[in-house]
């Protein structure tokens, strides 16, 4: 999806979680709309890898990311734009996935997966 293009790294308002690690979206240019941007994300979905979270929690109002300056976490008003995907061959070893939306620090909120082999 990004071999031999150009990624643009977008950061996040806070740059970084309370656990030090870099918030930042990856868009790539699309090729079909020159001057558009496509995010890598919704492109990987659209290629065929899984998004592990949805295996285990199909209902809608899960999410990663709200705005600090609205608060809108406070009334569960977000995105979820953090994630783990996976190809369809391992799909069978994803045993669970989780957001932690209750662990505060930062604007986004931690995410976890379990993988059996």
């Amino acid at each position: 999806l990004v071999e031999g293009r150009e990624v643009l790294l977008e950061r996040d308002v806070s740059d970084t979680d309370r656990f030090g690690r870099l918030l930042r979206y990856a868009w790539v240019e699309d090729p079909d709309r020159p001057g558009s941007l496509l995010m890598v994300n919704l492109e990987l979905v659209a290629s065929g890898y899984v998004d592990t979270f949805r295996l285990f929690h199909p209902e809608p109002d899960q999410y990663t990311y709200w705005d600090m300056k609205s608060f809108a976490r406070d009334r569960n008003v977000g995105w979820r734009i953090d994630y783990f995907f996976v190809s369809e061959n391992l799909v069978p070893n994803v045993k669970n996935a989780w957001i932690m939306a209750d662990v505060q620090g930062s604007d986004h909120c931690p995410i976890g997966l379990e993988l059996k082999f």
